[in-house]
């Protein structure tokens, strides 16, 4: 009875946990929630230690993806240049609508380049300060970058958690991830873009550029070589396939010696969410005592595995990850299929991918969706800016769902013309 019960019962109550975080007075981290769900499965009889030990360091990649990245783009962000870059490109388009089009654009790509959660923290302060400048609906360009960064961050492999996971689970390189993606991802924000264009109610007023006052850029030295250690570790995932070199290892490489040659070590590292490890690794845990339940192996497991190399096959199975994920959540769900793909007929970039992306856009649907819609709307909420769930669903579930077909549309193609 506990190999049925415990796991699923632990994993829908950290989920009820995050959502009684996200709208009552309770603050509980994501990170608590499963590390007390972590701790919980670690004093019964039938989970280990050393289970847990064991499925934590299969996945220490996923660990080393995270670190590389935070260690780069918090030194930018701490550097100032990132606000910069940021409001310049906004300021530089004098037109209302163009400037909708860089910031659902701009936020979107700058979120699979620089992982989803650090664009959404920076995204609502730069535009609620920009709005008030520029005379905009502020609600409309919260609304813009939440959904900017949540199917934006579908692009790149290094854009969020599960692109990373399903990616290295499939073997799925950062050129070949970015070329299934690139498709989806075009549809999911050119309807963000039309929908919050609507939303702006037809605001087409100009305002000059030079009447944007820039921030100031803190600390050059720090943001210069951030910047340039990104754009090496961009150029080592192209390369990776050819030198053989495995993703993790290439972004903690390059994320090392930067901080090797860097006196603000402490401050960056300091600045870090270390809180987002702990997440992790209780979520693997958790996830890895699911997946030996009973329940899993005869529903889950059985269903994937009966999958054919098909187009009708791929509908299915993106439009059940596009569900689960409503359910238990994008991060949780791409953990899980990557336990059970690995040697099915399924397992082919494409069906990787379209796991990764339709997750993605799966987080747009509501405000408990995603992380990175709470970070964007609890910063929003700071600054006095207010958007309620029925606000966020109005646009999110719409566009999600056209994002979810543009893959399945997208997919239909590769298999009619015969390219797969």
């Amino acid at each position: 009875m506990y190999e049925v019960i415990i796991p699923w019962v632990l994993l829908i109550l950290v989920n009820l946990s995050l959502i009684i975080r996200r709208i009552g007075k309770l603050e509980v981290p994501a990170w608590a929630a499963f590390m007390f769900a972590a701790i919980i499965l670690l004093n019964t009889e039938n989970y280990s230690i050393k289970q847990a030990e064991g499925v934590i360091l299969s996945q220490i990649n996923v660990f080393f993806f995270l670190f590389g990245m935070f260690v780069l783009v918090n030194a930018l962000e701490q550097s100032g240049l990132l606000e910069y870059l940021s409001v310049k490109l906004l300021s530089r388009t004098g037109n209302q609508n163009r400037l909708l089009f860089a910031i659902v654009f701009g936020f979107g790509l700058s979120a699979s380049l620089l992982i989803n959660d650090t664009i959404a923290i920076l995204g609502p302060i730069v535009l609620i300060k920009f709005a008030g400048l520029t005379n905009r609906n502020k609600k409309a360009d919260v609304l813009a970058v939440a959904y900017a960064v949540s199917f934006g961050s579908a692009l790149f492999l290094t854009g969020n958690p599960q692109n990373f996971i399903l990616a290295s689970a499939g073997g799925v390189n950062f050129l070949e991830f970015a070329v299934y993606a690139a498709f989806p991802t075009l549809i999911a924000l050119t309807s963000a873009y039309f929908f919050i264009r609507k939303f702006v109610n037809g605001n087409h007023t100009s305002f000059a550029p030079n009447s944007i006052q820039l921030p100031e850029v803190k600390n050059p030295e720090l943001g210069k070589w951030a910047l340039i250690s990104l754009g090496l570790v961009f150029v080592g995932l192209l390369l990776s396939p050819l030198l053989g070199l495995d993703s993790a290892f290439v972004i903690l490489s390059v994320s090392a010696v930067f901080l090797f040659f860097r006196n603000e070590r402490d401050e960056i590292l300091g600045g870090m969410n270390w809180g987002i490890f702990i997440f992790f690794a209780g979520m693997f845990v958790v996830i890895d005592a699911v997946t030996h339940t009973t329940v899993f192996r005869t529903s889950l497991i059985p269903w994937v595995g009966s999958m054919s190399y098909t187009f009708p096959s791929f509908v299915l199975f993106v439009s059940m990850v596009f569900v689960l994920s409503q359910v238990f959540s994008n991060v949780p769900v791409a953990v899980l299929l990557a336990g059970i793909m690995p040697g099915t007929a399924i397992d082919h970039p494409l069906f990787w991918v379209g796991a990764a992306v339709v997750s993605t856009f799966a987080g747009a649907t509501t405000i408990m969706g995603a992380a990175s819609n709470i970070i964007v709307l609890e910063t929003a909420r700071k600054e006095g800016v207010k958007i309620s769930w029925l606000e966020f669903s109005k646009y999110g579930v719409p566009m999600s769902i056209l994002a979810l077909l543009g893959t399945i549309l997208f997919a239909g193609i590769l298999f009619l013309s015969g390219a797969i």
